[in-house]
């Protein structure tokens, strides 16, 4: 049987296996929706005092477990262990910002009418909301979807990725110890086919998927069979634009994180880098020079910031990416690809010439693969950039801010950075457009995704 069919945690740097998980019967999903909607039958009469404490409870939690968790992500996936850290440090700030807000959140707004009648607006929990969580950050992306679902008086099943099975029962733990309740967030290990079991479920209301394409399609036709609304984040091909007043050291300097960061396993790392040709030389020459300075080795080493991708058979595919942009007439600045004798490690490289119609053009590509291209006229600049099918984010250097926060405007994606890197942040919204997804987790519209918008009518007292 292959990893696919079922969890299998392997060291991606080392190649040993962890642990394995059995996908779950269909007897024992039912047994989990049983046990969720009992859950929700007591967690959505809770109120806002208890709920603030499960958010300041867990925030606590995340920061005691941070040194054991991190090595626990690290081994599963293999990204930099200071980086494991941040996500976690990252997903309690996530819970302190909903601490702060929730009761503004939870608050009902009376709207006035006409004669003496108003409009009240309370937000209502609904039921169970099924989680299909990545890999890439297992803590981060699981805790964002989650704890605003939670806070709303919802519950939640999380399916997530299948290479990170102990990082997921971590999560359930976590939720269990912050809430005193078991079931508020229950977490599963069933395969992609009998998703279904639980989309078909009433007591489901609605999913959330952060993956690929191919996922998205896949759970939107379950979601859409049943009627359910979904929030995806499909990922990105995000640009990087660097107009020629840009501050020409720090935004190199910024480039090369915003590309490697987690091992350049990001959905809003920067991919395709358009220089504007004035400094489109020296730009290349300063980036490559720092790209080729990366240190590479073992994740648990706190001095590397770059270690293998997450599998052997990512990097095989961003090989192949490679290859086929290089078929098409692409020039490597930087010359990496597959270790030779570490096959998940996959040195840096840095293409220019790249053809509009080739993958590292048109492809999410998930690894330390950076594509530059040129550009004198912005208005064709920006055509080149909106063509990607995809539209996450994107990041714009320029010393007028008044004119970046103008292009920011004109470009197709969820989130704009003027003058650093694409980061995202629990205060603000986060989602795409276009192939990138729809919906938007953080801030007040994450928290009202998945809650009833109840209005009611009445006489003023």
């Amino acid at each position: 049987m292959s990893q696919f069919n079922k969890y299998v945690s392997k060291n991606p740097f080392t190649g040993q296996l962890i642990q394995e998980f059995s996908n779950w019967s269909h007897q024992r999903i039912h047994e989990s929706i049983q046990l969720s909607r009992k859950a929700y039958l007591n967690w959505r009469d809770t109120d806002i005092e208890q709920r603030k404490k499960f958010l300041s409870t867990l925030a606590a939690y995340l920061r005691m477990k941070v040194d054991d968790w991190a090595v626990v992500i690290t081994s599963e996936m293999g990204k930099p262990l200071g980086q494991s850290k941040a996500e976690i440090l990252k997903s309690a700030r996530l819970c302190d910002y909903y601490y702060q807000q929730l009761e503004r959140l939870s608050a009902d707004r009376i709207i006035p009418m006409d004669g003496n009648r108003s409009g009240i607006v309370k937000v209502q929990p609904q039921g169970a909301v099924l989680g299909v969580m990545p890999w890439n950050f297992p803590v981060w992306q699981a805790i964002r979807f989650a704890v605003p679902v939670i806070s709303g008086g919802n519950v939640v099943l999380l399916k997530h990725a299948q290479n990170v099975g102990i990082t997921a029962s971590l999560i359930e733990d976590a939720i269990q110890y912050a809430t005193g309740m078991e079931g508020v967030l229950i977490n599963t290990y069933v395969s992609h086919e009998d998703a279904s079991l639980y989309l078909s479920n009433d007591h489901i209301i609605g999913t959330s998927l952060t993956g690929s394409e191919r996922a998205g399609v896949a759970i939107g036709q379950m979601a859409g069979m049943n009627i359910k609304k979904t929030v995806m984040e499909l990922g990105g091909s995000d640009v990087y634009i660097v107009l020629k007043d840009a501050d020409f050291n720090l935004s190199v300097q910024t480039a090369v994180k915003a590309r490697l960061n987690n091992n350049g396993q990001t959905c809003i790392a920067a991919k395709r880098f358009f220089i504007h040709s004035d400094i489109f030389n020296d730009w290349c020459e300063a980036y490559s020079d720092l790209m080729n300075q990366s240190k590479i080795g073992d994740p648990m080493d706190l001095t590397n910031n770059l270690s293998g991708l997450a599998r052997a058979d990512l990097a095989q595919t961003l090989a192949i990416q490679v290859e086929k942009t290089v078929e098409m007439g692409a020039t490597k600045l930087v010359e990496g690809g597959i270790d030779r004798d570490n096959p998940s490690i996959y040195h840096p490289e840095v293409l220019v010439s790249i053809h509009e119609n080739s993958p590292l053009a048109q492809e999410e590509t998930f690894g330390p693969v950076a594509a530059l291209f040129p550009f004198v006229d912005e208005e064709d600049m920006l055509k080149r950039v909106n063509a990607s099918r995809y539209g996450l984010g994107a990041s714009i250097w320029t010393q007028d801010n008044a004119y970046g926060i103008k292009l920011a405007e004109k470009i197709e994606v969820g989130s704009v950075a003027v003058n650093q890197m694409m980061s995202s942040d629990p205060r603000l919204p986060f989602g795409g457009v276009k192939k990138s997804g729809f919906g938007r987790e953080m801030s007040s519209e994450g928290f009202l995704e998945f809650l009833n918008i109840k209005t009611i009518i009445a006489d003023n007292e």
